[in-house]
């Protein structure tokens, strides 16, 4: 296995846009609801993922709006910590483009495989986490078994990603249960993501490495 090369020197900055766009709509939504209690709900029938929408459009559009809906400020919190250790190396391997692509098919195949496998009616699908597993997943791949010593941050990045991946492949449901999220968890978005940054990954450096 080859690991990727990654220019260090370039500056992450679809990560860094991503990030911010989570952070300003999760205010938003905080925000708005502050005025408006019932707004909420009209926020995430408008922007997160149902599974009983029939419309497959709606489907795939609010798989990609309910990345940047978070229902906590933990959720929140949680998702950005390991997206901002994990991602800037991802996005210095593959360019910023790819990654962007990265970022959103990963998640619009986590999301939809959430609702299509393990569907709760009534319950929406939000949050950037099954879009960040793909990303891990991507990171372990590509960061694996280097053939020149690693700079601080990408070794950082690929401990992470490992153990997002063991998380994500050996649920904890002590902490599960300890937090109130053991019925929030979208294991199976999460593992569908997971596969799918770890697929585009392989393809990427069978391709470009």
């Amino acid at each position: 296995m080859m690991t990727a090369q990654c220019d260090t020197s370039t500056r992450p900055y679809v990560t860094w846009l991503l990030s911010v766009a989570m952070v300003v709509t999760y205010g938003w939504i905080v925000l708005t609801s502050q005025n408006d209690p019932f707004s909420i709900l009209k926020i995430y029938d408008a922007y997160a993922l149902y599974p009983n929408r029939l419309n497959w459009m709606e489907h795939a559009m609010t798989s990609l709006s309910a990345l940047f809906i978070h229902a906590t400020w933990s959720h929140l919190g949680i998702n950005l910590i390991v997206f901002l250790i994990t991602a800037p190396s991802l996005e210095r391997c593959v360019g910023s483009t790819i990654f962007a692509l990265f970022y959103m098919v990963c998640g619009m195949v986590g999301n939809l495989a959430e609702i299509t496998l393990d569907p709760v009616i009534g319950v929406p699908v939000v949050g950037a986490s099954t879009a960040i597993a793909g990303i891990a997943g991507a990171v372990v791949v590509l960061l694996a078994r280097p053939k020149t010593p690693r700079p601080l941050t990408e070794n950082r990045a690929f401990f992470v990603a490992v153990l997002t991946c063991f998380w994500i492949v050996v649920p904890l449901p002590d902490w599960a249960t300890i937090s109130g999220a053991q019925n929030a968890i979208a294991q199976v978005g999460h593992t569908s993501g997971m596969i799918a940054g770890m697929v585009a990954a392989i393809l990427y450096r069978r391709k470009y490495t």
